[in-house]
C-alpha cells in the first residue's frame, strides 16, 4: 500500500496532495488464517531506488511497515512523466527470513 506522509489532522489533510507527493509503503498480508506464516524480509525499489530490508511476523500483525521516518519516499518526484499516462515503477523483494 501506498500511504501519503501524515500532514495533519484535519479533514482532507491526509492525501497526497497535502503531503507534495510524500509517502511510505507498507505490505499487507491478506491470507487466511489457517495459513502459517514465518518471519519474511521484504525490501521496496521504485524506480531503482532500493530501500532498506525490514523482517515482519505477519502472522502477528498483518501489516508489515518501516521504521517511522526513515523510508519516506518522493512518489511525485518518481513519476516518469514521458510515459502515457504518466507512472512510476515499484519493486517487491520478499524472502524468508533467515
Amino acid at each position: 500500500m501506498l500511504k501519503p506522509k501524515e500532514i495533519g489532522k484535519g479533514k482532507g489533510k491526509s492525501g497526497f496532495r497535502h503531503a507534495r507527493g510524500q509517502g511510505h509503503v507498507e505490505l499487507k498480508c491478506e491470507v487466511g488464517s489457517d495459513v502459517t506464516l514465518a518471519d519474511l524480509c521484504f525490501s521496496v525499489s521504485i524506480n531503482g531506488r532500493r530501500s532498506m530490508s525490514v523482517t515482519h511476523n505477519f502472522a502477528r500483525t498483518p501489516v508489515g511497515c518501516f521504521p517511522r521516518g526513515t523510508e519516506d519516499w518522493d512518489f511525485a518526484g518518481a513519476v516518469n512523466k514521458c510515459l502515457v499516462p504518466p507512472a512510476f515503477t515499484v519493486h517487491l523483494d520478499l524472502e524468508p527470513s533467515l
